[in-house]
C-alpha cells in the first residue's frame, strides 16, 4: 500500500501554516510609498518628497540587519528614519506607511519634542517634516514579521523646530 497520499495529507497542511513564516518581503513600490508619504505632505500643502535610490539602498541594508539580527532598533544613519514591524503579507506599503501618518490625531503643531500626554507623533512629524526633499525604502522578513525601514533626507525631528 502506497503512504505517498497519507503523508502528502499529513505534511500540506502543516506547510500551508507555516507560509506567512516564510513569506519573502515584498520588493518596495517607490512611487506607493512616496505617493503614500505625500499624501500626508499635500494635506499641509508641503512640497512633495522625491524617491532616493540612495537613501532605498541605505534603508533596505538596514532592514536586512534587522531581519537578520531579529531585533527591532534605529540604526545610527545620519537621514531622519522610520521603522515599521508588522505581520508578513498582512499589511500593504500602503498601510505601512499610513501607520505612521496615524500619529497625526495627536499632533498639535508647535515646536517639535512639545508631545502632547495622548501618544507618539515623531514619525508623522518625519514624514512632514517641510526640508526633508527625498525618501528610500527598504523592506525584509523574518520570523513572519515584514520590517519597513524609510530613510529621509534631509533628516527632521530637530529638537526646537517646528516641522513646517
Amino acid at each position: 500500500m502506497n503512504s505517498l497520499p497519507c503523508l502528502i495529507r499529513l505534511v500540506l497542511p502543516l506547510l500551508a501554516g507555516m507560509l506567512p513564516l516564510l513569506a519573502a518581503a515584498q520588493t518596495p513600490d517607490s512611487k506607493l510609498l512616496v505617493d503614500s508619504h505625500n499624501h500626508y505632505r499635500q494635506e499641509l500643502e508641503l512640497p512633495p518628497l522625491v524617491w532616493s535610490d540612495e537613501l532605498a539602498a541605505s534603508a533596505q541594508a538596514w532592514a536586512e540587519q534587522l531581519a537578520q539580527t531579529k531585533k527591532f532598533r534605529h540604526s545610527d544613519t545620519r537621514h531622519g528614519e522610520n521603522l515599521w514591524m508588522g505581520t508578513a503579507g498582512a499589511y500593504s506599503q500602503k498601510d505601512m506607511v499610513d501607520n505612521w501618518g496615524s500619529e497625526k490625531q495627536f499632533y498639535v503643531h508647535e515646536t517639535y519634542l512639545k508631545v502632547p500626554p495622548s501618544g507618539v507623533v515623531g514619525h508623522y512629524t518625519q514624514i512632514i517634516w517641510r526640508n526633508t526633499s527625498k525618501v528610500g525604502c527598504g523592506l525584509a522578513t523574518f520570523s513572519g514579521q515584514e520590517i519597513l525601514v524609510c530613510h529621509y533626507d534631509p533628516p527632521g525631528n530637530w529638537i526646537g523646530q517646528s516641522p513646517y
